[in-house]
């Protein structure tokens, strides 16, 4: 009864300045049970106008976006995690927004135009074979856009609600400063405790002065205006991991065979094998003909030694991050596995039906 307990959606009233919503919480949504001060804030701040294409970045359960295109424009909706594309879908269709809102799991995604119902599936599918592709389903082509504010193409407002973490925050930052043409308008907020303050600073190195429009609950809201000349790219922004189908790949030792793994900022212990799965590793058994999950997959180093050993059976890995589910999948091909799937799942969401030899 818990299991399935944590799979239901609670619907949740949100009275706003900008006037009431219904936003969905879950188990497994970064705020579930807490309000969200920093979404809030953003919400109350944004000035939009009819017709303008915006984005929110890290959009969690979708009060910035609703906001906005309640106001008429044309948004796009951005996170990695499987659980708020969910309820970003959810509050889409509660608040009768559906047409005007597109959720995308990768990012920069493609800004949307009014004029027609917005294509909702998650860019990654739920399921994508290792062998589908040599390019990461998170590389997705941009297709610039006249915005309603001006002359230049591209996205009229960004915003961005700051994720926990360096590498998430640039990445969200850096993401909206691409989307964003010049003249455009950027928000950003966060809360103090999760780093906000030295965020700001790092955004204006981009933009430049960023000006507080909002401080409320130890949260804060700035704005600034994406300049029309572009700046030299901070050394700050030159990662090469800020481009969406950079992997790092380093090699970890298997018994007698070296395996690659392929990896991303956003993903626990990406810069190296964390001592969990090395002990995982040393312990794992696993038989010729076996069916194997892999839950909660990461970099897929697991579900990728689970399949080198399964040759006669099959290994499905699952994770609710996108990041770890396209770094999962170039793992799987760097490694020239042929007998694996990764899917993007809430936990085991899409193999509640199914069972397994063994679950890793």
């Amino acid at each position: 009864m818990e299991s399935q307990q944590y799979y239901e959606w609670q619907p949740v009233a949100l009275n706003t300045r900008r006037g009431s919503f219904t936003l969905f919480d879950k188990p497994g949504m970064v705020r579930y049970g807490q309000p969200d001060h920093a979404a809030t804030l953003l919400a109350n701040e944004l000035e939009v106008e009819s017709g303008e294409a915006v984005t929110v970045f890290n959009c969690g359960a979708g009060l910035p976006g609703l906001v906005a295109a309640d106001a008429g424009a044309a948004v796009t909706m951005v996170d990695a995690k499987v659980v708020a594309v969910e309820a970003a879908k959810r509050a889409a269709a509660a608040n009768g927004l559906a047409d005007h809102i597109r959720v995308a799991a990768s990012s920069p995604p493609s800004p949307p135009t009014l004029g027609g119902t917005f294509d909702q599936g998650d860019e990654l599918g739920l399921s994508a074979r290792a062998t589908d592709s040599a390019h990461p389903a998170s590389s997705t082509q941009v297709t610039p856009q006249i915005g309603a504010r001006g002359r230049e193409p591209w996205v009229d407002l960004s915003a961005v609600l700051l994720p926990k973490g360096k590498s998430a925050a640039l990445q969200s930052i850096w993401d909206a400063y691409q989307s964003l043409r010049s003249g455009g308008y950027f928000y950003i907020a966060g809360a103090n405790a999760e780093g906000a303050k030295t965020f700001f600073r790092y955004a204006e190195e981009l933009f430049g002065p960023i000006a507080v429009r909002g401080y409320r609950k130890g949260c804060r809201v700035g704005f600034a205006t994406k300049p029309e000349v572009e700046r030299h790219r901070p050394k700050l922004y030159q990662e090469p991991w800020l481009v969406h189908d950079y992997y790092r790949q380093f090699d970890v030792a298997v018994g007698h065979n070296t395996l690659k793994v392929c990896t991303r900022p956003g993903i626990f212990s990406w810069d190296r094998l964390d001592v969990g799965s090395r002990t995982l590793l040393n312990v794992l058994e696993v038989e010729a003909a076996d069916n194997v999950l892999d839950l909660g997959c990461g970099s897929g180093i697991l579900g990728t030694a689970a399949a080198k050993r399964a040759v006669q059976g099959n290994v499905l890995l699952l994770d609710a991050n996108a990041e770890a589910v396209n770094s999962a999948r170039q793992t799987l091909i760097a490694n020239g596995i042929h007998n694996a799937d990764v899917a993007w799942s809430d936990c085991a969401a899409v193999v509640n039906d199914r069972t397994f030899d063994v679950v890793v």
